[in-house]
C-alpha cells in the first residue's frame, strides 16, 4: 500500500501525520508526505527522513500574486498523485490540506482525515463530505460529522515519546511550535519575584524562537533553570517532566495525556474557533489538569494553579504505553 499523508502550518498538525506515517511505514507501507515548500513542515520532514515534496501554496497576502497560482498547484499535486499512484491519501490538517484533499479527490482516490482539536477546523469540515472517515482525537467531536462519519481513534503521538517513562522532577513550560507571548512574559515575572524557584522543581522553557532573546536577556541564569527556543526531541524533556505549563493545542495534549503528565493548559484566546479552549475543557473534564485562561489577572490565577499543581505532584506509574493500542494503531487497523 502506497500512503500520501499531508500537513502543514504548525506541528500541531505535522507532529501527527509524521507519527501516523511512521507506524504505517512499520506495517509495511509505503509513505511519503507532502505540504509547502516555505513553511515549517518541510523542515520537520526532512529533518526526520521523510520522502517529502513540497508545493508553492500560499494564504490570501502571503505571498503578492501567490494565493492565485494555487489552482495551478492543484492541478500540479494532482498529477503527481496520479503519476506515483498513491492508493490514498490523509489529510492531517493545514492550509495545504485542502488542496491535497481536492487533488485526492480529482483522483479519486479514498481521502481520510486526521482532526486533532475538539471542534472540528474549516478544512476538515470542507473536505469531510469527499472523505471515507475522520478519526477523531475527542469523543465531543463525533457529534460534528453525519453519522458514521467519523471515528474516535485519539491523536497519534510519535513512537519515540510513547517509549519514555518521565521519572523527573521537572516543570515544563510548552509554548506551542510558535512560542506564546503572553505565557512568556507572565512566567519572566513569576521567574523574577522567586515564585517559580520555591516551587523547588527544574525548570524547562521552551519559548519558541521568537521569545527566546526576550527570555533569556530578562533573566539571570540559576541552578535548575533551562531555557530552549525550540525543542526537536521533546523525548529528552518529557524525561524530566512532572507537571507542564501548556497552550492547549490539541498535539500536545495527546503527548502530555499519553505520558500522564499533568498540567495547566493556557488556551490560546486568538485560536479559529476558540478550539484551544473547548479542547482545555475536555481534558479538565478528564481530571489531571486545570485550565487558566488569559486575561484580567492571569499572572495570579496562574499561580494559584501552580501552587494546587504542585502540591498535587506526580501521576506516575503508567506501563509503558506502547504495550496499548495507540491512536496510530487504530486508525492504521480502520484504513488497511
Amino acid at each position: 500500500m502506497k500512503v500520501l499523508l499531508a500537513a502543514g502550518g504548525t506541528g500541531g498538525h505535522i507532529y501527527p501525520a509524521l507519527a501516523l506515517g511512521q507506524f504505517l511505514a512499520g506495517r509495511g507501507a509505503r509513505v511519503a508526505f507532502g505540504g509547502t515548500n516555505h513553511r515549517m513542515e518541510r523542515e520537520l520532514f526532512e529533518r526526520e527522513g521523510a520522502d517529502y515534496r513540497g508545493f508553492e501554496i500560499y494564504r490570501p497576502g502571503e505571498k503578492i500574486g501567490g494565493f492565485f497560482k494555487n489552482p495551478l498547484t492543484l492541478f500540479s499535486i494532482s498529477s503527481w498523485i496520479r503519476k506515483e499512484a498513491f492508493d490514498c491519501v490523509v489529510c492531517a490538517g493545514g492550509y495545504v490540506s485542502f488542496y491535497f484533499g481536492l487533488a485526492a479527490a480529482f483522483q479519486r482516490k479514498p481521502l481520510y482525515l486526521l482532526e486533532q482539536n475538539v471542534i472540528p477546523g474549516r478544512v476538515t469540515r470542507l473536505l469531510a463530505p469527499l472523505a471515507v472517515k475522520v478519526f477523531v482525537s475527542f469523543p465531543e467531536s463525533l457529534s460534528g460529522f453525519a453519522p458514521g462519519k467519523a471515528l474516535w481513534t485519539g491523536n497519534p503521538v510519535r513512537a519515540s515519546l510513547l517509549k519514555i517513562i518521565p521519572d523527573g522532577e521537572g516543570l515544563a513550560v510548552l509554548g506551542g511550535s510558535l512560542g506564546s507571548r503572553r505565557l512568556n512574559e507572565a512566567l519572566v515575572r513569576l521567574e523574577k519575584s522567586g515564585f517559580l524557584k520555591k516551587l523547588g522543581r527544574p525548570l524547562l522553557w521552551i519559548t519558541g524562537e521568537r521569545d527566546f532573546e526576550m527570555v533569556s536577556s530578562a533573566l539571570e541564569e540559576r541552578p535548575g533553570l533551562r531555557i530552549f527556543s525550540y525543542c526537536h526531541h521533546m523525548e529528552e524533556i518529557f524525561a524530566e517532566t512532572a507537571l507542564a505549563v501548556s497552550r492547549a493545542g490539541a498535539t500536545a495534549l495527546a503527548e502530555l495525556e499519553a505520558l500522564e503528565i499533568p498540567g495547566i493548559l493556557v488556551p490560546y484566546p486568538h485560536a479559529k474557533d476558540d478550539h484551544q479552549r473547548a479542547n482545555a475543557r475536555a481534558m479538565e473534564k478528564k481530571g489531571g489538569y486545570i485550565m487558566v485562561e488569559e486575561g484580567d489577572g492571569f499572572e495570579e490565577r496562574l499561580e494559584k494553579a501552580l501552587i494546587k499543581m504542585n502540591r498535587a505532584g506526580k501521576t506516575g506509574g503508567r506501563e509503558p504505553l506502547q504495550k496499548k493500542i495507540s491512536a496510530a494503531e487504530r486508525i492504521a487497523e480502520a484504513m488497511l
